[in-house]
């Protein structure tokens, strides 16, 4: 098969293409040219799947044609090349109204997803056995995230639309969702006003909503994982995760900055390939007056975001957190999906919503204690008050460090013996290690 064998996205670890996509902006190509590429590449880091971008300029037969996002394309090989899964072993699914169960097929089977709908609809979400069978049938805290920046952005050309995703086939697999055409993000279009203002999450959680945006069977899902208290409260924990981080105003602009960076300089000449006369349509008139929309979106959107949760799940107002690391580069903390390792951090959570915190040494270090809870575990489950603070303390050792060895596999038993299909890891070290995440 022909490949293009060249780096596409200096960002991305992917060096050949089976295909790519050259984009004219979508929705957005009268106005910055640059939306829905900024909305994925905000949360590049979060470990949801996503489409690269990179601006490029566009010739044919050598006359100007204006500027063009370069993207990759959603295929198997998109996800092979992700993912290290083989293509064989992949099924890709969009969301769609106009296909029979809503569904259509772009790889290999829909079957597997059609039978998670019909479990989640007859059976009862809030038994425990239940949610974990769920939650070995769809990767939850990349799902949660995936919903989380839909709704932040206020993308309302979704959930009846522009959903796809995909499932590893092989023992183990879980569904996972792709963000992708977030046009409609991030105060764009016009005539849905108020976006700052807007709940989404609302939105997304509409039990008779029209066949477009957001139909019943588009929230279907969301809806009733939501009758779970442990899913619900990791939405919440994990919503505020991203609020702390990526979602905070000042990141938001700055990412915005040098996004728009990267084209400025080329905008009045593609405005000039495209003028019509003052006409409609024209391509990004008033570009700079687009960015502070986009600016001013993220500068408040936050604070309604907050107000949301609160107003959804009856939530008091928020608590500040400070977690402190002693001393100084000896250890990290795991909060929710965050990774803190500075040695003072602070982040607001919801009171009556239990946080999650795993202490975790560095080399050289061993965990001693939780400053304000000495006789606790290296891991808590906590309601916080307002204030709280967390201080993972760390002790100097030569212990040696934790390391894993596949020490014995078994496979294929003979039909006599009942034994199944198993690999042991030993860790001959004297310190622990957390192998929470780590994947076969």
């Amino acid at each position: 098969d022909s490949i293009f064998d060249y780096q596409i996205f200096p960002e991305s670890d992917v060096v050949d293409y089976e295909s790519f996509i050259l984009r004219n902006s979508g929705n957005d190509w009268e106005q910055t040219m640059l939306r829905d590429g900024y909305i994925n590449s905000i949360i590049r880091f979060t470990g949801v799947d996503y489409q690269q971008y990179r601006p490029a300029i566009g010739f044919i037969n050598g006359e100007y044609w204006g500027i063009y996002n370069m993207r990759e394309k959603i295929s198997e090989h998109f996800i092979s090349s992700h993912h290290d899964v083989p293509t064989d072993n992949i099924s890709l699914l969009a969301y769609n109204g106009g296909f029979e169960d809503n569904i259509e097929l772009i790889h290999g089977s829909k079957n597997d997803f059609l039978e998670l709908i019909q479990y989640i609809s007859t059976n009862d979400i809030t038994n425990s056995a239940v949610y974990d069978i769920v939650s070995n049938w769809i990767d939850v805290e990349e799902y949660i995230k995936y919903q989380i920046i839909q709704i932040f952005v206020d993308n309302r050309d979704w959930p009846g639309n522009n959903v796809k995703l995909w499932k590893d086939e092989r023992e183990g697999g879980k569904w996972r969702w792709i963000l992708y055409d977030a046009d409609y993000g991030f105060a764009f279009p016009k005539w849905m006003s108020d976006h700052q203002r807007f709940n989404t999450l609302d939105f997304a959680l509409e039990t008779n909503g029209p066949g477009w945006p957001n139909p019943p069977w588009s929230t279907f899902i969301f809806r009733k994982l939501m009758e779970n208290e442990n899913f619900k409260n990791l939405f919440i924990n994990v919503y505020c995760d991203m609020l702390n981080t990526v979602f905070q105003p000042e990141s938001l602009f700055n990412h915005l900055d040098s996004i728009a960076g990267e084209i400025e300089d080329i905008i009045p000449v593609h405005r000039d390939r495209w003028y019509n006369n003052g006409n409609w349509p024209n391509s990004t008139v008033n570009w700079e007056w687009r960015l502070e929309v986009m600016e001013n979106f993220g500068n408040n959107r936050r604070t309604y975001a907050i107000n949301h949760l609160q107003n959804e799940f009856d939530l008091p107002g928020l608590a500040q957190i400070e977690l402190n690391i002693i001393p100084q580069n000896s250890g990290t903390i795991k909060l929710n999906t965050l990774d803190i390792d500075e040695p003072s951090w602070s982040g607001y959570y919801f009171p009556n919503v239990p946080i999650h915190a795993t202490a975790r040494q560095n080399d050289g270090f061993q965990f001693s204690h939780w400053l304000e809870f000495p006789d606790s575990s290296n891991t808590l489950n906590i309601n916080i008050t307002d204030p709280f603070s967390l201080t993972a303390v760390f002790l100097p050792t030569e212990l040696s460090p934790g390391t894993i060895v596949v020490n014995e596999i078994n496979y294929h038993s003979n039909d006599d013996f009942d034994s199944g299909d198993w690999i042991e890891l030993f860790n001959p070290g004297q310190l622990y290690l957390d192998i929470s995440g780590w994947a076969l």
